[in-house]
């Protein structure tokens, strides 16, 4: 949300829309007859929008004024760790992006997911899942498993890793993401909900359940939400607002919030 309206990803090309208040429809991003690569995350500072695509690449839009338009467009590159990049093979883990504004500075969140993860926390391949005794596959929902975190360096065009958070706590999920001061949450923690939306409905034993708080110190991801079941529906959402920040979960007709007002 910005504070002339709202802004949204949708549809199976990830595309950008907004609404301005008064507005009676809904107002694509203008890319003047070109082919836009698909965005995966936005966030809304200073008045100004910030498309995360494809690549990392990051777009800066002025959609509050009367006529819309693209201010830049950053690509920036990152530490260079092929260790890291053999470690994450295909079919074992994805990844995916998060944009986070904290203390002025603009964050990159990775974040790891175990396509199939056994209860021991080690991702397997698919085929892994059928064992010899019968044919009924291993139960092995996706999982959350690591985050790692980014700071662009605009001058040089670069993304620097992050170890350390320090007093500040991040917000991850499918609205906007957000950086607060830690107070009562642990610090340097990212708290996740699940947002897998694409496999989040592939199953009944499971789906909306992949969410904790990663600890960037100690690489451990611990419950924040205690729940017995693999299934959660409707999954999480993250309410956020300029008075409260709310987790709420709708399980069982249980509504678990977590209130932090700052």
């Amino acid at each position: 949300m910005f504070s002339g309206g709202v802004v949204v990803i949708y549809g199976f090309e990830s595309k950008i829309c907004f609404l301005k208040y008064g507005d009676d429809a809904w107002t694509g991003l203008d890319q003047h007859g070109r082919k836009h690569k698909p965005y995966s995350d936005i966030i809304c500072h200073d008045d100004m929008l910030l498309a995360l695509s494809e690549g990392c690449t990051i777009e800066m839009w002025d959609v509050g004024a009367s006529c819309q338009r693209k201010v830049k467009e950053i690509q920036a590159s990152f530490p260079g760790n092929p260790s890291r990049a053999s470690e994450y093979l295909g079919g074992l883990w994805t990844n995916r992006f998060y944009l986070v504004e904290s203390l002025g500075d603009l964050l990159l969140v990775e974040r790891y997911v175990g396509e199939f993860v056994r209860h021991d926390g080690v991702p397997v391949y698919e085929p892994d899942l059928l064992t010899g005794e019968d044919n009924h596959p291993l139960v092995c929902p996706y999982r959350t498993l690591r985050f790692q975190v980014y700071r662009l360096n605009s001058g040089e065009r670069r993304w620097e890793e992050v170890k350390d958070l320090g007093d500040r706590v991040l917000f991850l999920g499918g609205n906007q993401s957000v950086s607060l001061p830690a107070r009562e949450f642990s610090g340097n923690s990212i708290y996740f909900t699940d947002d897998y939306r694409s496999r989040m409905d592939e199953d009944y034993l499971y789906g909306g359940h992949d969410l904790g708080v990663f600890s960037l110190e100690s690489g451990v991801i611990k419950p924040f939400y205690p729940c017995d079941s693999g299934r959660i529906e409707p999954p999480p959402i993250l309410d956020c607002s300029k008075s409260v920040l709310r987790i709420g979960i709708l399980h069982r007709i249980t509504i678990f919030i977590l209130n932090f007002l700052y």
